[in-house]
């Protein structure tokens, strides 16, 4: 057992910069807290959410709960009903789920002294017992409400609000969280987690994913090793606009080759799939099975620019290979993030994007569909971006499926060859051994501590 007193995690965030009412712009900020924050519902361990009873009426549109004593923020206060309604009800106001869902009569929530004001769409049924009336212009209310809330949900997600309160980082957390000297500290079991910055990679005691791991330099035989229960998804989506991809052909060799050189990674890793869907999953068609084999860049492209939604530490094996490919065929590849200037992300030729494989939802589809400039991208690609809409409109990859949305967007996507499945990939959590905690995935994957 190590005497450590302060054990490190690399999260590759520098400060906490949470903001509950805005999407996070870097969604390794989300991760970070994923971790730290206790989500609305979590029907895995309904006692470690801060609604522990709730119910949908049948349209869905009427959502009724009550606030866990368990939740409270971070000076012990036990967390309102009222504060808990205007958390959701601020949160979809904020998130871009609002065009399509939001608590009926909340259009001035975010003006001055909110706290103050009635709703149409809040009723305070007692101090800790709520009701909410949701507005919706898709047809599974239920589905994107219940996925905004729930334990495992990523890009919407949305937290409760502490009224009256200047500080915005007084949140309800698994763990309390200080700042001691200029350090983030969380608050483990009672041993003292600090948050490293993303320069320190080196001699961490904890880690989220490879990539992090490797730029440390640290001998992995030296860490424990949780891998999570689902995979995420990449896809790469053409920009429609772009000279060199107006010929169908030429994004269809270039689709071949990035599943090529991704199909070429570490199997324990990388997963590679035919489609957007696999076997047993709803939308899957064998028809629609892409091809994955070496292609030379073709004639023409001397320049290709691929965004990427984020900063990355390294280069990663798949960049690295495609430039050498691209180099031999006298192409120069330019990657570009949403932090470098604007016009250049939304003029690249191709976006990468990535998101997870959530048990039986496909919610990355609806994710995709908020992204920077990705409806400008698929503005050419008729049947995609139709396809697309549907299945947000319907919120067709929230629980129930819509299997024919789903078959419509897989069949879109790959006869106009405009959103490619790059491959599937799975996550790692690595723990130093010898510690009386760990990380490890829940089954909705989540990240959390644990006692060894």
């Amino acid at each position: 057992m190590t005497d450590k007193k302060v054990f490190q995690i690399c999260s590759e965030v520098d400060k906490i910069t949470f903001n509950p009412f805005e999407r996070p712009k870097n969604w390794i900020h989300l991760v970070y807290w994923s971790l730290v924050l206790k989500p609305y519902i979590n029907d895995e361990e309904p006692s470690e959410s801060i609604l522990h009873k709730y119910h949908f009426s049948p349209d869905g549109k009427t959502f009724e709960a009550e606030v866990s004593p368990k939740a409270k923020w971070q000076d012990g206060t036990p967390v309102s009903a009222l504060e808990a309604a205007i958390g959701i009800a601020k949160g979809f106001m904020y998130r871009d789920i609002s065009a399509s869902v939001k608590v009926v009569g909340t259009e001035e929530i975010n003006a001055p002294n909110f706290e103050t004001k009635k709703y149409s769409g809040i009723k305070i049924l007692s101090p800790n017992r709520f009701e909410l009336t949701f507005e919706s212009k898709v047809e599974n209310v239920r589905g994107v409400v219940k996925e905004a809330l729930l334990q495992g949900s990523m890009g919407n997600k949305v937290w409760p609000v502490r009224l009256n309160n200047g500080n915005q980082f007084d949140v309800v957390s698994r763990y309390p969280i200080k700042f001691e000297n200029g350090r983030y500290i969380l608050n483990v079991f009672d041993y003292k987690v600090e948050l490293t910055t993303p320069d320190n990679y080196a001699n961490n005691d904890f880690y989220f994913y490879d990539r992090m791991m490797e730029g440390s330099k640290t001998n992995k035989e030296d860490f424990i090793v949780n891998k999570s229960p689902m995979p995420q998804t990449m896809v790469a989506i053409f920009n429609s606009q772009s000279k060199i991809f107006k010929n169908r052909d030429n994004r269809l060799k270039i689709a071949s080759l990035l599943r090529y050189i991704n199909s070429s990674q570490d199997k324990d890793k990388y997963i590679s799939v035919p489609g957007h869907f696999v076997k047993g999953e709803p939308g899957f068609d064998e028809k629609y099975s892409w091809p994955d084999k070496f292609e030379n860049f073709p004639n023409g492209i001397e320049k290709l620019t691929i965004a990427l939604p984020n900063k990355f530490p390294k280069k990663t094996f798949d960049m690295e290979k495609l430039e050498e490919i691209a180099e031999k065929a006298n192409v120069q590849i330019k990657w570009v993030t949403r932090y470098d200037k604007e016009e250049e992300y939304a003029g690249a030729d191709i976006q990468y994007f990535f998101d997870r494989v959530q048990k039986d939802r496909q919610v990355w589809i609806q994710n995709m569909e908020k992204e920077p400039a990705v409806l400008d991208y698929l503005s050419h690609f008729p049947e995609t971006l139709s396809a697309l809409l549907e299945v947000t409109k319907t919120s067709a990859s929230t629980v129930p499926l819509n299997e024919k949305a789903l078959k419509e967007f897989a069949k879109a996507s790959f006869e106009e060859v405009s959103i490619v499945p790059v491959i599937r990939y799975n996550l790692f959590l690595y723990s130093k051994k010898n510690l009386p905690i760990q990380l490890k995935f829940t089954e909705d994957r989540e990240f959390i501590f644990v006692k060894k």
